[in-house]
């Protein structure tokens, strides 16, 4: 079966805009965790939730609150041609992180655009995670989820 086009994508993407990004919305405040800055069990298994309830979700990885990327692309989708890179790129002036900075709170998603990681259509979703450091003060850095927009 041949794969739809990206403006067939985008306008279904349109259509359904609104529930679409209430439920990535509820995946990435359920993935959400300090967990996920420290333990590599907990990444891993935010991994193994996200492909088997979540077939669209392409990619999860952590920046830190300067938008440095601080774990590799950890693909939740087999043999994803981007897995295990980014670790130690800048993604600060990224769309996605430019967006979340703007939104206090919440959820930041991005509008559909073509994936420099995969070269297919999706969205990304943002959001800030506060845990608490050694002197008791906070630090915060960021999720992320890339969507694969023709599977969601």
């Amino acid at each position: 079966m041949a794969s739809p086009s990206t403006l067939a994508v985008i306008e279904r993407y349109d259509e359904y805009r609104h529930a679409l990004n209430e439920l990535i919305a509820s995946i990435v405040t359920g993935i959400a965790s300090p967990a996920l800055f420290d333990d590599a069990g907990a990444r891993d298994e935010a991994v193994r939730c996200a492909g088997k309830h979540y077939p669209f979700v392409d990619l999860l990885y952590l920046l830190d609150a300067a938008g440095m990327q601080i774990t590799p692309n950890l693909p939740v989708r087999k043999n994803h041609p981007a897995g295990g890179r980014g670790l130690g790129i800048s993604r600060n002036q990224r769309p996605y992180f430019v967006l979340a900075q703007k939104q206090a709170d919440g959820v930041a998603i991005t509008a559909p655009y073509l994936s420099h990681a995969s070269g297919l259509l999706c969205i990304t979703a943002i959001v800030r995670i506060g845990r608490p450091n050694q002197s008791g003060d906070e630090d915060s850095g960021y999720l992320v989820l890339d969507i694969y927009l023709a599977e969601a």
